[in-house]
C-alpha cells in the first residue's frame, strides 16, 4: 500500500505533583510508506507545501535512501518560548523519530524553502544545522536546504549525548 500518514506528537511535561499536564510544544512529521517516487511527490503536494518542495528534490540525494523504503519527514518542531532553550527539543524529537521510524531514513528543511536568500537567513540555517547535528542528523544539501540521514538509531544518539556530558 502506498501512503503518506501525517503524524503529530505532542510535547507534554508534567507538574511536579504529576498530576498536572502542560502542553510545551508539538511535532508534526509525516510517514511515508509508498515505493513510488512520483506518487510521493503527489501526495506530498495534497498535504503541506514545505513538504512538498522538499520532496521533489529527495531522488537527487546522494545517500543510500531509496524511496522505497519507509522515511519520515519532520516538518515542524514547536516548543512554546517559556520551554526553549532547555534541550526539550531535541529530546522530544529523538524520541518521535525513535517511535516512529528508528533505524529509518529521516529528512527535513533546517528552514522554511522558498524564502529568499539573505545573510542574516544564511546564518540562522547555520545555527539550525548546527543544532540539528546534535541530534545525529549529519547530511546536508545547501542547494536544495535539506538535512538527512539514514539509519538514525536512538541508542546511538543516546550514547552520544552521555560522551558530551
Amino acid at each position: 500500500m502506498q501512503d503518506i500518514q501525517s503524524v503529530l506528537g505532542r510535547i507534554i511535561l508534567y507538574g511536579d505533583e504529576g498530576d498536572e499536564e502542560i502542553q510545551a510544544g508539538e511535532i508534526l512529521g509525516y510517514w511515508i510508506t509508498c515505493d513510488d517516487p512520483d506518487e510521493v511527490v503527489y501526495l506530498a503536494d495534497q498535504l503541506n507545501q514545505d513538504f512538498f518542495e522538499t520532496v521533489q528534490i529527495l531522488p537527487d540525494l546522494e545517500d543510500e535512501f531509496a524511496i522505497c523504503q519507509p522515511a519520515l519527514y519532520i516538518s515542524q518542531v514547536f516548543l512554546e518560548p517559556q520551554w526553549r532553550g532547555h534541550s526539550l527539543a531535541l529530546e522530544s524529537t529523538a524520541l518521535y523519530i525513535h517511535f516512529l521510524a528508528n533505524h529509518g531514513f529521516i529528512f527535513f528543511s533546517p528552514a522554511p524553502p522558498g524564502v529568499r536568500e539573505s545573510p542574516e537567513r544564511e546564518r540562522q540555517i547555520k545555527r539550525l544545522r548546527r543544532y540539528w547535528r546534535k541530534l545525529g542528523i549529519h547530511h546536508y544539501n545547501p542547494e536544495h536546504n535539506v538535512m538527512w540521514q539514514a539509519g538514525w538509531s536512538y541508542n546511538e544518539w543516546l550514547e552520544s549525548q552521555a560522551q558530551r556530558d
